[in-house]
């Protein structure tokens, strides 16, 4: 029952008695008046007692509206009414910050007013949708502030009825400018990320913690016969490597998500153009707590780089000539002062008589303290200015 009514009803009954006993009170006894009087004592009691409890109600009702239009003003996320038209109707104090507008601005203005003029086919479809179909609608498009610059908003939209019974729509407004930003940054980050491992000439894999592929460059197929979008998700055991080469990847996986460190290794893999030496480098990637949340792998062939130092050993090995490779040591202004020896082949030993065990590591005053400076002059002049 409303506060006015219970308010007139006691009120009613009040005046029924006071009518009542003042018409009767002359023929009324002594003892009926008292009875009389006692009576509107009573009532005179409940009636200030039920404007006791009204006031309590009404003091109540009043902190629910402070306490719900505290909530709706100054919630986290904006709050509007738009009409069937597209006018807004009303709007919580959110809204004004979102936009840099009054509240006394905003109403009664078009709400597509405020709407990036290339997202604007956006809100009119969905505003079309939800007075047409009457289904909750939802879109992300671009407004703008007072001051001209945009903003990314997440609009949720519901169809309800004014106090007249009209149709209106309550929009939700959510500010992800900030979300769509890192969104941005991330896309452009994947992008650099494979544009750096397109012009790289290594296969480039990611993993999780149990082996299973997060990512593998398109030129894994010069290696195997699988294309890149097949790994995703598996394993080596399931794509069917053979099991020497799965257990080579999981422990290896495995040991730097362990540990937390770079690990490197090398190893000869029997790809689909025949044996392939790979140097492998396997990175941990972490998230920001510092924990490892996957792993990279940088596998490049070095299949032609030994060959040829096989072929260079094979050479410096059988070749006729005597051969020494020289480091030249310099003092601090630059001025050679010793020379070491890196190696020597056989003939070089053969023809001197020195052997690679007994020069390697040293200098040539350790092992011939005598030679002229004359010499390292000048194999510190090759080495310094590259001329023969």
């Amino acid at each position: 029952m409303k506060n006015d009514e219970l308010r007139k009803q006691a009120e009613d009954v009040a005046r029924n008695i006071v009518t009542q006993s003042t018409e009767n009170i002359e023929a009324q006894s002594p003892e009926k008046t008292r009875q009389t009087i006692q009576e509107l004592q009573v009532h005179q009691i409940e009636l200030e007692m039920q404007n006791e409890k009204l006031r309590t109600m009404q003091a109540e009702l009043d902190a629910q509206r402070t306490y719900y239009f505290e909530l709706y003003d100054l919630a986290p996320v904006g709050y509007c009414s738009i009409s069937d038209h597209g006018l807004i109707l009303e709007a919580n104090l959110t809204i004004d910050t979102l936009l840099g507008v009054e509240r006394g601005v905003l109403i009664k203005q078009p709400i597509n007013r405020f709407i990036h003029q290339e997202d604007q086919d956006i809100y009119h479809l969905h505003h079309k949708r939800l007075f047409e179909t009457g289904e909750p609608q939802s879109c992300e498009l671009r407004m703008m502030k007072n001051n001209a610059t945009a903003l990314w908003v997440h609009l949720a939209a519901t169809v309800a009825l004014d106090t007249g019974g009209a149709p209106i729509c309550r929009i939700v407004l959510s500010d992800i400018t900030e979300r769509k930003c890192m969104m941005e940054a991330l896309r452009e980050s994947e992008e650099t990320f494979r544009d750096l491992v397109e012009s790289l000439p290594d296969v480039v894999m990611r993993f999780d913690r149990d082996g299973r592929h997060l990512f593998v460059s398109d030129n894994v197929d010069n290696v195997v016969d699988l294309r890149a979008a097949q790994f995703i998700g598996k394993t080596h055991r399931e794509l069917g490597f053979s099991e020497a080469q799965c257990r080579i990847w999981e422990e290896a996986i495995q040991g730097v998500f362990d540990s937390g460190t770079l690990f490197e290794t090398e190893f000869t893999f029997d790809g689909k153009q025949g044996p392939v030496i790979y140097n492998c480098r396997l990175i941990p990637e972490r998230n920001t707590q510092g924990g490892v949340k996957s792993v990279l792998s940088l596998n490049r062939d070095l299949t032609a780089h030994r060959r040829a130092e096989r072929n260079y050993r094979m050479l410096f090995n059988e070749m006729l000539d005597g051969f020494a490779l020289h480091e030249i040591i310099c003092e601090k202004k630059g001025k050679p002062v010793d020379y070491r020896f890196l190696a020597v082949n056989p003939a070089f030993e053969r023809m001197t008589g020195l052997k690679a065990q007994d020069l390697t590591g040293k200098t040539v005053l350790e092992v011939m303290p005598g030679t002229e400076p004359h010499w390292i002059k000048t194999y510190g002049k090759v080495a310094l200015t590259g001329e023969p």
